[in-house]
C-alpha cells in the first residue's frame, strides 16, 4: 500500500483521538504528496489536532500511545481560496493547450456537496515515512500548518482581475523560489513526477481510511 495524505470534512474540529466529529466525509487521498489543492483548502486557520486515524505504534500499551497529529482548519475560508485559484489559473491550462473546466466544475461541486464546517488533512503515513518520535512528528505538522498559511497568503495575494492575475501568476511561476513554481498548468498538472501536484482531478468520498464518526466510535469501544 503507497502510504498516503488524506483530506477529510468533519463536523466539529477534534481535541483529541476520542473526541469524534458526529459526520465526517472522505474527500480525498493522494500517494506520497501533499498536493496544492490541500494546502489552499487547509489554509483556513489551520491549527494542530490528534489524528483520528492512528492512535499510537502497534506495540504500546493504551496508557502509554505515542500522540499522532493533524491538521484541521475552516472548511469556507479554504473553499473561497480555492475557487479564486480556480478561477485565475483556468485560463493558463486553456494557453497551454488544456481544457481544465470540466475537471474543475467537478472539483467544486463535489467539495460543495460534501461540506462541513471544518476540514482535517491527515499527513501522518507521509511524516513517519521520514522520521520518528513524538516531538519530530508534532514538528512536521506544525511546519505543515506553516505551509498552508503561506500558501493561502499566496492566493490572497492573486488579484481580483483575470488577467492582471495571468501575469502575476506566470512571473510567480517562473521564480523558483514561489509556491507556483513546480506547478504544471497542463495535462500533467497531477503527475508527482513531473512536479508538485496541484491535486485537480481526484475527488472520492471512499478512501481507503474512513474516519468512524461518534455514533460508529463509541459502538466499537
Amino acid at each position: 500500500m503507497a502510504n498516503r495524505s488524506y483530506l477529510y470534512s468533519i463536523s466539529n474540529q477534534p481535541s483529541s483521538y476520542y473526541d469524534r466529529p458526529d459526520i465526517a466525509n472522505g474527500l480525498s487521498e493522494w500517494s506520497y504528496a501533499i498536493p496544492m489543492t490541500y494546502r489552499i483548502l487547509m489554509s483556513g486557520n489551520p491549527k494542530l489536532c490528534e489524528s483520528l486515524l492512528y492512535h499510537g505504534y502497534d506495540h504500546e500499551e493504551e496508557r502509554e500511545k505515542t500522540p499522532f497529529y493533524a491538521l484541521t482548519s475552516d472548511f469556507d475560508i479554504g473553499f473561497a481560496r480555492l475557487k479564486k485559484f480556480f478561477t485565475s489559473i483556468e485560463p493558463l491550462f486553456l494557453e497551454n493547450g488544456y481544457d481544465a473546466s470540466k475537471e474543475i466544475k467537478e472539483a467544486l461541486e463535489f467539495l460543495e456537496q460534501h461540506k462541513q464546517p471544518f476540514l482535517l488533512l491527515e499527513t501522518i503515513e507521509l511524516d513517519m515515512m521520514l522520521m520518528e518520535g513524538a516531538d519530530n512528528l508534532r514538528q512536521a505538522v506544525e511546519d505543515e500548518i506553516q505551509r498552508c498559511l503561506l500558501v493561502g497568503r499566496g492566493i490572497d495575494a492573486i488579484p481580483d482581475d483575470k488577467e492582471t492575475a495571468i501575469e502575476v501568476i506566470k512571473w510567480a511561476a517562473s521564480d523558483p523560489e514561489n509556491l507556483f513554481s513546480a506547478i504544471n498548468f497542463n495535462s500533467e498538472c497531477d503527475y508527482v513526477d513531473a512536479g508538485y501536484p496541484m491535486g485537480l482531478s481526484y475527488w472520492e468520498s471512499s478512501l481507503y481510511y474512513r474516519i468512524l464518526n461518534k455514533k460508529e466510535f463509541e459502538e466499537e469501544s
